[in-house]
């Protein structure tokens, strides 16, 4: 029965890997579709927790009964479970040492059915590579979010938006722009090297446009992210097609195709910004471009006072400086007022969107407590909520320059494994890691280092896959 079982799940393994990439942007789509996700509601909550759920349950019964059947070498088996095992750890004990703070349990249930089964998979992958066939499969799954990108492409573009922030129902800038990226990078490699095709796909194989289909895609889907304003998604773009043009021209793959098509995007996202974007209410990277032309890193304009009393901030001794679980002070022991010299920095921390702010107070953090940190999701805990939006500075802030500068020093040796493979490895491999480099750049600009599906696919990856390959 079992063994049945198993059979059966393997049968679509194949696209089992891509589903670590996109499945909660899957999801949500269908979900929009279907109609339950045109507002926040209980169900589309409910279903959305249920498929990712169902997701996890197969991910740990397929890579288990590999385990099990002594597929996976024993020294890497061992040194990714001792990973992500650190990372559960870390969060168990953030829950007990915040108080069971919503904020800390709500991470480890992310990281559980997220980044977990992420990590089995980058296993998995590392152990029998297709590079080939994962690119393919991932460019033929997005098909199924054409539907999506074309009513958010065409209510923002007439600016008939009846949603606010750049929402499409309940899904928000954010979601858009995660679950087309994937799709975006995978279809930029496949129009470049136009080797991939849709004989698995019937409906399609029959149509003799693949190439100019590829091209509508990719406009498609970086019209809608470009609209998203979402600034980590288009950051990433951008160094993508810088790396993927460099390796083209370096390794000789249609150099020329690769080049162009590059330029072209770059072209696209300045004409949809410049006509749709920035003469929006709300332009968030039109902040952070203008920043930049300042010599400064700035995604919005805090208040004066928050740049005054950050040191304040960081020298608090309160654990849960914005937290609700913060005990209420007595109103008599509250400053005044008329007192200029005490100020609640309570209340000043509440005004924090800078992402440059919240970088230099991640740093200043990790400065302050530099041998222990301010533990595990300390930084989160003690700010409310607000993570640093940098895995580097979260890891520094959070465990200290000692253990925080162990973690980072075993994410550089594992990148300087996928390096080994974009540099040797044949031209499918080093493609596959410009692809993975252009998914975890967010996590360096805007992500959280507690609860990455993409970091930990990629460090279970590195571990288990072999140079030879």
């Amino acid at each position: 029965m079992i063994k049945k079982l198993y059979v059966r799940l393997c049968k679509y393994e194949d696209y089992y890997i891509p589903f670590v990439f996109v499945l909660p942007g899957i999801i949500n789509a269908m979900l929009y579709y279907t109609g339950f996700a045109y507002r926040e509601n209980p169900i589309k909550s409910a279903l959305y927790a249920t498929f990712n759920i169902l997701f996890l349950f197969m991910t740990v019964s397929i890579i288990g009964f590999k385990a099990i059947k002594k597929e996976y070498s024993l020294p890497r088996l061992a040194i990714c479970a001792t990973f992500t095992v650190f990372n559960g750890i870390c969060l168990l004990y953030a829950i007990i040492n915040f108080n069971f703070l919503p904020i800390t349990v709500t991470t480890l249930i992310h990281f559980s059915v997220f980044a977990f089964p992420a990590a089995l998979w980058g296993l998995e992958f590392g152990a029998r590579p297709n590079y080939r066939l994962l690119l393919r499969n991932l460019e033929q799954v997005g098909i199924c979010m054409i539907p999506l990108a074309v009513p958010y492409c065409v209510i923002h573009l007439i600016r008939a938006n009846p949603f606010k922030w750049f929402r499409i129902g309940a899904l928000n800038y954010h979601d858009i722009g995660t679950a087309l990226l994937p799709f975006l990078l995978a279809s930029v490699i496949a129009f470049a090297l136009n080797e991939f095709d849709y004989a698995d796909l019937k409906f399609l194989s029959k149509f003799k446009i693949g190439r100019h289909a590829r091209l509508f895609v990719i406009i498609l889907f970086w019209t809608a992210i470009s609209l998203t304003n979402h600034r980590s998604t288009i950051v990433s773009v951008f160094f993508f097609l810088a790396l993927f043009t460099v390796f083209t021209l370096v390794k000789c793959i249609r150099r020329m195709t690769s080049f162009i098509l590059s330029v072209f995007l770059i072209i696209l996202f300045i004409a949809v910004h410049t006509f749709a974007v920035a003469n929006a209410d709300h332009s968030r990277f039109t902040n952070f471009i203008n920043g930049l032309m300042e010599g400064r890193l700035t995604t919005s304009r805090d208040a004066r006072e928050v740049e005054e009393n950050i040191l304040k901030m960081v020298q608090s001794d309160d654990r849960f400086l914005l937290s609700d679980v913060r005990e209420e002070e007595p109103q008599s022991s509250r400053p005044s007022e008329d007192d200029e010299d005490d100020i609640d920095v309570t209340k000043i921390a509440g005004r924090i969107q800078d992402r440059g702010t919240i970088y230099r107070l991640a740093w200043l953090e990790a400065r302050e407590n530099p041998l222990t940190g301010l533990s595990p999701l300390g930084f989160t805990a003690k700010y409310g909520g607000l993570y640093p939006h940098n895995a580097a500075l979260e890891a520094l802030a959070d465990l200290g320059f000692v253990f925080g500068g162990m973690l980072l020093l075993f994410f550089t040796a594992c990148a300087l494994k996928l390096l080994h493979i974009l540099v040797y490895g044949q031209r499918y491999a080093g493609l596959t890691v410009v692809f993975l480099a252009g998914l975890i750049l967010p996590i360096m600009i805007g992500g959280t280092l507690w609860s990455s599906s993409i970091l930990c696919f990629c460090v279970c990856f590195s571990i288990s896959v072999k140079n030879s390959s």
